[in-house]
């Protein structure tokens, strides 16, 4: 398992319910998908895996902006180096657990705990190339 944002942010809601679809199929895990308005969200419940959650948030034209992994603190770990290893988004190191990826691919990559669980958000940042750079400069101080 891995997290999907990079592959689905600005996707439409129906291909990320078909790639997930494909994806519990493919690895035969047990797994159901939960939709809302502006979210759809895979639980996997698996004695195969550990218990995780991949929700993915939706903007008004329902298109994916944010995708938030929980799971236990290997496991997320784990889909974080996964993650800024893709070396077609340029991840650059802000801090231990913050990572920015090329200006054109608008993305930032966060672990996040809280209250003794852990999470990773990919997220559509949509910044200037000046406030790109900014962020940049005030980071690496």
């Amino acid at each position: 398992m891995t997290c999907f944002s990079q592959n689905f942010i600005d996707k439409g809601r129906k291909r990320i319910v078909s790639g997930l679809n494909k994806h519990i199929l493919k690895s035969q895990m047990q797994a159901t998908l939960q939709e809302t308005d502006s979210t759809v969200r895979m639980l996997v419940r698996d004695p195969k895996f550990k218990p995780a959650e991949f929700t993915f948030y939706f903007n008004q034209e329902d298109k994916c902006i944010s995708e938030v992994s929980e799971a236990c603190d290997s496991c997320i770990t784990g889909y974080f180096a996964k993650a800024v290893k893709d070396k077609s988004y340029n991840w650059v190191k802000i801090n231990p657990e913050t990572f920015l990826s090329k200006y054109s691919k608008h993305l930032l990559a966060e672990v996040l705990s809280n209250n003794g669980s852990a999470f990773l958000r990919v997220r559509k940042i949509n910044w200037t190339k000046e406030q790109y750079a900014q962020y940049l400069s005030t980071s690496k101080k």
